[in-house]
């Protein structure tokens, strides 16, 4: 309708370089605090950002007639 200002998100890059540490616009603290999309967005981001410095994961160790399929072959 006219008149009406329309919604801007932020984009997922400006999402990714807050959660990122890049600092957050006063804009988009204000837009963060009203829009549950893109709050969860941003909180998806976070929890990427904290596996990925955790580490990676441990493999499962292979079954042991894996292993003895290799010793076999050797």
């Amino acid at each position: 309708m006219p008149g009406q200002s329309q919604i801007r998100h932020p984009s997922s890059a400006d999402l990714a370089l807050i959660a990122l540490g890049d600092g957050t616009p006063h804009a988009t603290k204000r837009h963060l605090s009203r829009c549950a999309t893109c709050s969860t967005t941003l909180q998806e981001f976070f929890r990427v950002l904290e596996a990925g410095r955790a580490g990676p994961a441990r493999p499962a160790p292979p079954p042991a007639d894996v292993w003895e399929e290799i010793r076999r072959r050797l």
